[in-house]
This record gives structure tokens, sequence and C-alpha cells, in this order.
């Protein structure tokens, strides 16, 4: 999940101007594991997360993506490759759907497309290179007082064991620091 600043909405604006709305219901998968991702989303009204299933299939929630924020599986998407994650959405959800052709036909005749990406892009590094730091020095409790400070509406968008698995921790561990 990242705070997308206001002067995006012309990048929006030029990427999702035009796209195709699609629309999901609360459970439904959006693109399923396995899969080579050809699409991007704008999230218009809605709530997903992308996750993976680890060792032993269980769902390790990676992301978020609310109401103004871009989804998908950038790892596949830009590869070509079958991806690993699946992007469910967590409530009835609206997407801007653009196609990887036409995305990157924008990006290629668009100098300020490609700087906002460029800009978009270091900011998703810093964010997971932020998590993974915080996973390994930061306690639980200190994750978990980030995340609600960051995101306080997120408890009334994802369930406990959602949060738990992107947090690193148990839904045991985050119900305890939670009633503390």
């Amino acid at each position: 999940m990242l705070k997308h600043k206001k002067n995006n909405s012309d990048f929006i604006e030029k990427i999702f101007g035009n796209a195709e709305e699609k629309y999901f219901k609360k459970g439904e998968i959006i693109s399923p594991i396995g899969l080579i991702h050809q699409h991007f989303y704008y999230v218009e009204k809605g709530f997903v997360r992308i996750y993976f299933l680890d060792s032993k299939g269980n769902e390790i929630t990676q992301w978020f993506s609310d109401k103004g924020d871009m989804a998908g599986i950038l790892s596949s998407f830009v590869k070509g490759q079958s991806s690993i994650y699946c992007m469910e959405a967590l409530e009835d959800t609206v997407l801007k759907v653009i196609s990887k052709e036409k995305f990157e036909e924008i990006r290629k005749t668009t100098p300020a497309v490609q700087e906002s990406l460029m800009n978009m892009l270091i900011e998703i590094t810093l964010h997971l290179s932020d998590k993974l730091i915080e996973t390994r020095v930061k306690t639980a409790k200190e994750r978990y007082e980030k995340l609600l400070k960051e995101y306080p509406t997120i408890f009334q968008k994802a369930s406990l064991g959602h949060i738990a698995t992107y947090l690193g921790i148990t839904q045991q561990s985050l119900s305890r620091i939670r009633a503390n």
C-alpha cells in the first residue's frame, strides 16, 4: 500500500483516462496464481489484496490497494512470466483496466508518464525495502502501530488474518497486540 501523491492525478488520467471498467464482487479473484498478467489496474472503488501461497499452502498478503491506488502483479506484467501471486477483491470493487500493449504505447510516447513511472517505481522499491527491514528490526507491535497510523481504515477493509500475514505475524499475535 502506498499513499499516492496528489500530483499523480495527471499520470493516472493519462494512463487510465479511457480505460475499461471492470466490476468484481467481494471475494472474487481478479488475477489468479499462474497467470501471465497482461493488465494493470486503477482502483476506482473498493479494496484489493495481492497474496501468494507459502510452502504449506497458507495465503501470505504482500500488498493492499485501496481506492485511488494502482494495483497489479508488477513482476509478471513486466517480465511476461506466470505469477506466484493472486489478486482478490476484498470489497465490491470497480477497477479501471489497461492492457500491457496500451500501457507500453502510452509509456513510450509520453515523456511525463515515463518520469511518473520512474518516481512510482522508486516509491515502490523504497516501500518494499522499508517493509523488509521493518520485519527484521521492528517488533510486531511497532509494525502494527505504524500500519494503524498510516492506514487507519485497514481494519474495516481487511480481515485480521490478512493483516497479520501482511505484518509477518500470526493472527493470535495480532489479536494480543490489539487487546493491549
